[in-house]
């Protein structure tokens, strides 16, 4: 079974509580129809600055949800176009690979209540004059434990795309899904980091697999929608 990220922006902050409204209510059994599993939504409702936490990471921007499910179809589940068309928003789709360095024994929360904590949702492409194997090696084998020693993490997941699939959007390489127990782990600098030095040392080391130029980030609630 493969894994999908459908990522979602919007061009207006008002369209915020439809699109919430229209992903739980509205595309959940639609989702269920074409054969979605593990079906996962997230969406900004967020308000807070990133910049003090990530002076080198541009603001959210217009990202405002990434679904995530299982599915067997190569291609995504059935009934994903006509789910697309009416969010109000853009979409794009991608076939992810799916690792978790760091898992919870997950807080319980009903199908369709906010799950515990704060979720960063970071999209991302490479420096174009890095090659796929250096990406990922810096990725998964450097950054990666950098990150966990580093950061409050309570969960990580990284999603390598495979491919884009339907609707078409922009190339990214990678989209990660970092978890928190409290807004105050991501936008205070001290608990972020630990230190100065911690910084330097991300931020660093962030350049080198990463275009600051093709990266979006976005502080989301995660609702499950499987019991």
């Amino acid at each position: 079974m493969h894994k999908f990220a459908y990522v979602v922006w919007l061009d207006r902050v008002a369209d915020r509580d439809a699109l919430e409204g229209h992903l739980l209510e509205r595309a959940a059994p639609r989702l269920r129809a074409g054969g979605g599993r593990e079906r996962v939504v997230n969406v900004v409702d967020v308000e807070a600055s990133l910049r003090a936490s990530m002076p080198l990471v541009r603001e959210a921007g217009s990202l405002a949800g990434l679904v995530t499910l299982r599915a067997e179809a190569p291609g995504g589940p059935e009934g994903i176009e006509e789910i697309a068309r009416a969010v109000p928003g853009r979409i794009a789709g991608y076939r992810v690979a799916e690792s978790i360095p760091l898992d919870w024994e997950r807080p319980t929360a009903p199908a369709g209540r906010p799950t515990p904590g704060v979720k960063l949702v970071t999209l991302f492409d490479k420096p174009k004059d890095l090659s796929e194997a250096d990406f990922h090696r810096e990725w998964h084998e450097v950054h990666t434990p950098l990150s966990l020693e580093i950061h409050p993490l309570w969960r990580y997941v990284r999603n390598a795309v495979e491919r884009r699939v339907a609707p078409a959007g922009p190339a990214f390489r990678g989209i990660v899904e970092e978890t928190f127990r409290t807004l105050e782990d991501v936008v205070d600098p001290e608990r972020f980091y630990g230190s100065r030095a911690n910084m330097k040392r991300v931020a660093e080391h962030v350049t080198t697999f990463i275009d600051l130029e093709r990266i979006e980030t976005g502080l989301m609630r995660e609702y499950r929608l499987d019991a």
